[in-house]
């Protein structure tokens, strides 16, 4: 799976609250059969809740260590 992380950023407007998107493209190389396939996603749009808190975790986790306060 492939993925890019993005900072948002409106060019010439304040962000108050720093915040990422993730644009993850829905494909995946299968070695055996050597081409593309479309990515099965349910399994991580059901778990969804769970790979928000992760990321929520490691977000403050990175806010602290820089000495953010809030």
């Amino acid at each position: 799976m492939k993925g890019a992380p993005a900072r948002a950023n409106v060019r010439g407007w304040p962000d108050p609250h720093l915040h990422m998107h993730c644009f993850a493209f829905s494909a995946t190389y299968d070695e055996t059969e050597q081409q593309w396939k479309a990515l099965d996603i349910e399994p991580l749009k059901r778990n969804a809740p769970y790979w928000q808190a992760v990321y929520h975790q490691r977000l403050g986790a990175v806010a602290e260590g820089s000495g953010s306060q809030g």
